[in-house]
């Protein structure tokens, strides 16, 4: 890939992405964490009549956490579902082109999003809006979601380009 800097520029943008995917994956695994010990508790001290407050707030949070976190080191993976049956009886250089196509849509819907999280962020904070039972501010919450689109943008960078590369349009 000569066009962006050649091999090395583009395996060091590779190992970029992977590391702050990987990053995020671990608060993401620490949310999964979260709702497990909270819904632990919970069941638990339902038994002796003791439930945690705002066990369905704090679930909530930590299921947005979790989701919002694991994206972008679940599409280095390529665990995302995909849907290829419609392209791959085209040849490679129109499933290049259809694909850097897509991830360019995809990371233009991202931008937007994380975009407009930041704006809802704002307004939350703003309005001082929080959670009913506990009391938690959602946006520290809405904050994150719209952070975490960024690495997944990055990811779909490498994507593009690969699929540029796929399609013969750069080297």
């Amino acid at each position: 890939m000569a066009g962006i800097g050649g091999k090395v520029g583009m395996d060091s943008l590779k190992r970029i992405s992977e590391g702050i995917a990987k990053y995020f994956h671990w608060v993401a695994c620490v949310g999964i964490c979260g709702i497990m010990v909270v819904t632990c508790v919970d069941v638990i001290g339902r038994a002796f009549r003791r439930p945690i407050f705002g066990a369905y707030d704090l679930v909530c949070m930590l299921a947005v956490v979790a989701f919002s976190f694991a994206l972008a080191y679940t599409q280095v993976m390529k665990n995302h579902i995909g849907i290829d049956f419609l392209t791959s009886g085209l040849r490679d250089r129109v499933q290049g082109i259809i694909g850097a196509i897509v991830y360019l849509v995809c990371i233009g819907l991202l931008v937007v999003f994380a975009w407009r999280s930041a704006v809802l962020a704002r307004s939350l904070w703003v309005s001082g809006e929080v959670t009913m039972t506990m009391q938690l501010p959602y946006h520290f919450f809405v904050y994150g979601v719209g952070l975490a689109c960024l690495p997944l943008c990055l990811v779909f960078f490498i994507d593009f380009l690969n699929a540029l590369s796929k399609a013969r349009i750069i080297e």
